[in-house]
């Protein structure tokens, strides 16, 4: 009995050691995986940070874009005057154009009861109507909103030339070019240069209703992008719309890509001062 009990005894602590050494050979490759990662964060961290950043941003442009009611009817007349708005880009870029020549067709502003959207849209025309001239100024979420739009209506496509990247075209219903923080001459002079080399008439623009021309064209945008499955109207007189799964999905794709892109060719155009600095 008593030889029994010694050799359960020393089986015991044969067992007892073997465990313990499984764990110290456990504890020592937990250990140097450990140090693998942390030399791999030490050597490499600027890319983790990078690529932490990048699927922050598309993860970010993905989830609003799926939630973001948009407006096709956003804007209304006012009766302040261009010189009114507290925008200096907003009022460079108007005088801009009643040096030019363009004609001032009216000044709208945000229908919406908040201080987050106080943005002001004012429209000119040139005098063959052959561009709308949207000059965009204010405040959008309170941030400065400055942006300024020559559009020219070729057959079933809209031609567009801006001065700031903004929101990507999935419809297929705009050739849209970006000359970065451009003043309207320059900005002016390539639309005309794309307009020659589309070998098309333009459309005329009609006076008197230039904001209803450009919800027009807005809206036939949106159209296009529900007939393709990237869009759905969110409310019954369809006058709300967001992106679909899909849609937000494509636009958080290629938005990013070609926001990217873009911004990478005119590098150099970002030091350009923007009008009214």
């Amino acid at each position: 009995m008593s030889n029994e009990c010694l050799r359960q005894g020393a089986q015991d602590s044969l067992n007892f050691f073997v465990a313990l050494q499984m764990c110290f050979n456990q504890s020592v490759r937990v250990t140097h995986m450990w140090n693998l990662l942390r030399d791999l964060f030490i050597g490499f961290w600027p890319y983790i940070l990078l690529a932490a950043m990048v699927a922050f941003f598309f993860l970010t442009i993905l989830v609003v874009g799926c939630l973001e009611k948009q407006r096709i009817h956003d804007f209304e007349p006012t009766e302040a005057d261009v010189e009114k708005v507290p925008s200096p880009y907003f009022q460079a870029m108007n005088e801009a154009a009643r040096r030019m020549g363009f004609q001032l067709e009216g000044v709208f502003a945000q229908a919406r009861q908040s201080k987050t959207y106080q943005c002001c849209l004012a429209f000119w025309l040139p005098e063959d109507r052959k561009t709308l001239l949207c000059v965009g100024g204010g405040k959008l979420a309170r941030m400065n909103y400055r942006k300024t739009l020559l559009i020219s209506r070729l057959g079933e496509k809209v031609l567009v030339t801006m001065d700031e990247f903004g929101s990507t075209d999935l419809s297929g219903t705009r050739e849209i070019e970006v000359l970065m923080n451009a003043d309207l001459p320059e900005l002016n002079t390539r639309h005309l240069q794309r307009l020659a080399l589309s070998n098309e008439v333009p459309a005329s623009f009609s006076t008197g209703n230039p904001l209803q021309q450009f919800e027009d064209l807005n809206r036939q945008q949106v159209e296009r992008l529900v007939h393709l499955g990237l869009a759905k109207y969110v409310n019954a007189s369809n006058s709300l719309w967001s992106y679909t799964i899909k849609g937000a999905w494509t636009y958080a794709i290629r938005g990013y890509l070609k926001g990217f892109k873009g911004a990478q060719a005119q590098a150099a155009r970002s030091k350009i001062k923007r009008p009214g600095a």
